[in-house]
């Protein structure tokens, strides 16, 4: 199974996220976070628990979701390496990204 990339745009995404969780500022919502790979939100009772839940557009046109548990994003800012699962989910009708 694939696993999330840690990219430059996770970790802005990641700050975000870990600054909301400080706050306790997290709203349920599936698209509150939307970045160009990456468009997703919190829930508190989501299938795999409370946490952030996302799509994540894979540079291969690949559609997939994945979950953060509400200490990923703190953990991937400190120099972690989780590995985060990537389940598959569509292939877009447009294709592959094609980045700027």
């Amino acid at each position: 199974m694939p696993t999330l990339p840690i990219t430059p745009e996770l970790l802005t995404l990641c700050r975000t996220l870990a600054a909301d969780v400080a706050a306790n500022d997290l709203v349920y919502s599936d698209d509150e976070y939307q970045h160009p790979h990456f468009c997703g939100g919190w829930s508190p009772d989501g299938h795999k628990g409370p946490g952030f839940y996302f799509s994540y557009y894979a540079p291969d046109g690949k559609d997939y979701i994945f979950h953060l548990s509400n200490d990923h994003p703190a953990q991937i800012i400190a120099g972690a390496t989780p590995t985060i699962e990537l389940e598959y989910w569509k292939q877009p009708p447009t294709g592959p990204y094609e980045p700027d």
